[in-house]
């Protein structure tokens, strides 16, 4: 047995521990068993969360018993998992609360936030902190579980003279993050579900860079702690700074406005007249904020940002820094506004060339491959390969990297790597499957099922240009191993990439990498000016739709329906060039998921929640005051929901406005939920006619509520624009402000009412609204969601007003309609009067 099995290493611990030991012992339990467990979990000294701690090891305990099984020591798995039970099952006895402590446990409900953290978590991320965390992917756990067997059977053969603190918070680190991915996978060249002799000769040789697994960068730093686990040793660190190398000084920059997102801005245009040279660096200051939800980045801006440009140390006078600035962000203003036309674009001839001459190429290389002397095969298939990366990165909007980690994959296979080709069956063409970007979900938690829409990965398109052939055309040449596709290097591609695109432009140097990889995504802007669904279907990163991103959860058939509409028109105009016909491609519907962002509600949901208030609105309050102040609470959270749905309004203090904030005869005003004090982000928004009458009707309930309680509510002021009542423990009513925290509390308290973010509208709105055709530029106007050159009236923009209203409600108010939305008025005002 190992040293990690030796006496807990916090003497304050034992306190715990004995108080467990004696719940234990009073209930006829194992107690050596159960110490043996403390132990080998290294657990925390205030037994944080213990029972889903222990069910997380009893999660892994199951996978290790399965074939080959995974031992460790002499323990009996039987009487553990036994043991493991018995604890769970006393999760919420009052006994072992009051003895154990109240961070015994957490309750049953999902947590956004691991409680060890601020706690000692360094000291105990591995095995203890890492085994609170679930996968939120359920088809993945099984092999996250086994992976976690095999660590632990790692750890605990460890001899335990090396300090692996650090790696051991690195490598929790990873696994927590690994946890929140919507698709969990490890990489099969760990071979978790061998013996754990194979599992560490596996880690000693894994290499990232080779793996075509999508999660395969995280996978370093577990392979590290394997490794010292079993006897290498950290390498030793010594002397101090003094080298400088490479290091650029940092400077202070001019004030400007830009966007929040990401630290690196690239300008990798080559032929944008406006290019300057080097990367311009976003320095945003932190910002203190009174919200109880955690917001996305991008949805608070600070109201004053620094722009900084790296220069590579040259020295310029200040007018020269100045207009270099200047320059800069007229360049971003200018490349935010998506023009269908420009020196970046491919032309239509260019399309055409790059179509037919990469056939026309690639079968030439096929004929000369299978008559070339074995040496030359070499540089052939090389070629077929680069011309093989073209044709993807062209009409799939892949990188370079990813379509040299092509797959061949069975069409019900779950996706494991970036992107795979699904081969035809029957009358189906073939297809291709890759991966959707979706915004980190680290701090929000899982919404039941059957409220959001099922949410998946990855989004597969019809092959409509014959890339299949060709991919199975390089699978068919020998050498070829597994299911892979590709055998050259990245880096030996990129560069006969670039030979081909020399040869096939004739010299011409418009024919980049960037502008192949970029075109799918300029091309889907340009037909649908959606620049989240262009982001989504081409991997291509992309500022403008960063904070969108996190709003936003197509369905995977909408998804298919832009990229067929897109590439289909401009086959159609290639084709054209050469008088012939496009061929056509049959595209059904694929599934019912959708992708993106997660906890999209239902539009049922939705429903059901409104019904769940209306059951207590109709209803009026008999004499009881606790039920009129339920009643009361009811009807505010009725008229908080509709505003935030109407206005799009983020999670803030008293969102409520009144109706004399608004402009009487058209309803405009402006609403400052994002940004400082100052109101720099305020957005336009129209009060509809349904929202005014609700907001007239509570605003009247509220005095008449003030004046039926009058003598119980005697010194207090009433929050502005709305307010809960609430009675305290000294049985005395009081007022509590609407805010994000006292929203959720007063969902959870109405029957049949499911629970949701206060932000959750603004999820269903953006990508509701967006599928039934509302156009991007509105979408972004009303949810607030543009960076500097986008935001709707500035210089670059022809917003007007009236249009802007004309074309939102045209589609937000039959959405409302169709939820059941209506005013609801108080019984209070009636007997007033």
């Amino acid at each position: 047995m190992s040293n990690s099995l030796s006496q807990p290493r916090d003497a304050g611990c034992e306190t715990t521990f004995k108080e467990l030991l004696q719940l234990a012992a009073g209930s006829g339990r194992d107690v050596t068993v159960i110490t043996e467990i403390l132990k080998f979990i290294d657990a925390h000294p205030q037994l944080i969360d213990f029972p889903r701690i222990i069910q997380g090891l009893l999660n892994a305990l199951n996978e290790m018993e399965k074939p080959p099984v995974l031992f460790v020591g002499d323990f009996d798995p039987v009487v553990w998992r036994h043991e493991c039970h018995w604890i769970i099952s006393n999760r919420s006895n009052p006994r072992f609360i009051s003895a154990l402590g109240p961070r015994f446990f957490s309750g049953d409900e999902a947590r956004r936030r691991n409680p060890i953290i601020g706690q000692g978590v360094q000291d105990y991320a591995f095995p203890y902190a890492m085994l609170w965390h679930e996968p939120a992917d359920v088809d993945g756990a099984p092999d996250y579980y086994r992976l976690v067997g095999q660590l632990l059977v790692a750890h605990q053969e460890s001899s335990g003279a090396s300090d692996l603190r650090g790696q051991k918070y690195n490598a929790y680190l990873k696994l927590r993050t690994l946890c929140a991915k919507e698709l969990l996978t490890v990489p099969a060249e760990l071979n978790i579900w061998s013996s754990p002799a194979i599992f560490m000769r596996s880690c000693t040789v894994f290499d990232p860079s080779i793996s075509v697994d999508v999660h395969a960068d995280a996978f370093p730093a577990v392979t590290r702690l394997v490794r010292y686990c079993g006897g290498d040793q950290p390498p030793e660190r010594r002397g101090g700074g003094g080298n400088h190398r490479g290091r650029m000084p940092v400077r202070s920059g001019l004030g400007v406005v830009v966007s929040q997102g990401v630290t690196k801005f690239p300008l990798d245009d080559p032929d944008d007249p406006d290019l300057l040279p080097g990367h311009i660096s976003f320095v945003v200051p932190r910002l203190d904020h009174d919200f109880d939800e955690e917001l996305p980045d991008g949805e608070i801006t600070a109201p004053d940002e620094l722009c900084l440009i790296d220069t590579g140390g040259e020295v310029r006078p200040y007018v020269a820094e100045l207009l270099s600035h200047q320059g800069i962000l007229a360049h971003i203003a200018r490349a935010r506004q998506f023009l269908p036309f420009g020196f970046n674009l491919l032309t239509l001839p260019e399309l055409a060339n790059l179509l037919f001459s990469v056939t026309d190429e690639f079968l030439q290389c096929r004929e000369r491959f299978r008559t070339a002397p074995l040496p030359e095969q070499v540089g052939i298939r090389t070629r077929m390969e680069a011309l093989l990366a073209l044709h993807l990165m062209l009409w799939f909007g892949r990188s370079l990297e990813d379509c040299t980690k092509l797959q061949i994959s069975e069409g019900g296979a779950r996706p494991r790597v970036a992107f795979e080709l699904i081969p035809a069956k029957d009358l189906e063409s073939a297809e291709f499957r890759f991966l959707i970007p979706t915004p980190d979900y680290a701090a929000e938690e899982q919404l039941p099922p059957e409220t959001v829409r099922k949410r998946g990965a990855a989004v597969s398109v019809p092959d409509m240009v014959g890339a299949a052939t060709l991919v199975l055309g390089v699978r068919a040449l020998p050498s070829t191993t597994g299911t892979a596709v590709f055998a050259g290097k990245v880096k030996k591609i990129e560069s006969e990439v670039r030979v081909l695109l020399k040869e096939l432009g004739g010299g011409d140097p418009r024919y980049t990498v960037h502008k192949i990889r970029s075109y799918l995504h300029r091309q889907i802007i340009t037909d649908t000016h959606d620049v989240v669904a262009a982001t989504m279907l081409s991997g291509l990163p992309c500022l403008s739709a960063n904070t969108a991103l996190y709003y936003t959860q197509y369905s995977v058939d909408h998804l298919r329906s832009l990229y067929c509409h897109s590439v289909r028109n401009v086959l159609t105009a290639i084709y054209g060039t050469v008088g012939l016909e496009a061929p056509v491609t049959n595209v059904i519907s694929s599934s019912e998921m959708a992708v993106g962002a997660r906890n999209c509600l239902k539009l049922s949901a939705v429903k059901n929640n409104l019904e769940a208030l209306l059951a207590v609105l109709r209803k009026r309050p008999r004499k009881d005051i606790q039920e009129l102040i339920h009643w009361h609470n009811c009807l505010t959270l009725w008229t908080i929901l509709m505003f935030l749905m109407a206005t799009a309004c983020r999670a803030i203090r008293n969102p409520l406005k009144a109706v004399e904030e608004f402009e009487q005869r058209s309803g405009h005003g402006a609403l400052g939920d994002k940004g400082a004090d100052d109101g720099h982000m305020s957005r336009l928004v129209v009060m509809p006619e349904l929202l005014r009458r609700q907001l007239e009707a509570y605003d009247a309930h509220c005095c008449a509520i003030r004046v039926k309680f009058k003598y119980g509510l005697p010194a207090q002021t009433p929050p502005r624009s709305g307010f809960f009542l609430w009675f305290a423990d000294d049985n005395r009513l009081y007022y509590e402000e609407i805010r994000p925290s006292h929203i959720d509390a007063y969902m959870r308290q109405v029957v049949g009412f499911t629970p949701h973010p206060v932000n959750g509208f603004r999820k269903l709105l953006r990508t509701e609204l967006a599928e039934r055709g509302c156009p991007p530029e509105t979408l972004a106007a009303f949810m607030g969601h543009w960076l500097h050159g986008e935001a709707p009236q500035e210089s670059f923009s022809s917003f007007c007003p009236g249009a802007y209203v004309q074309s939102l409600h045209a589609y937000l108010l039959p959405l409302m309609r169709e939820l059941g939305w209506m005013v609801r008025n108080s019984h209070l005002v009636k007997e007033a009067k």
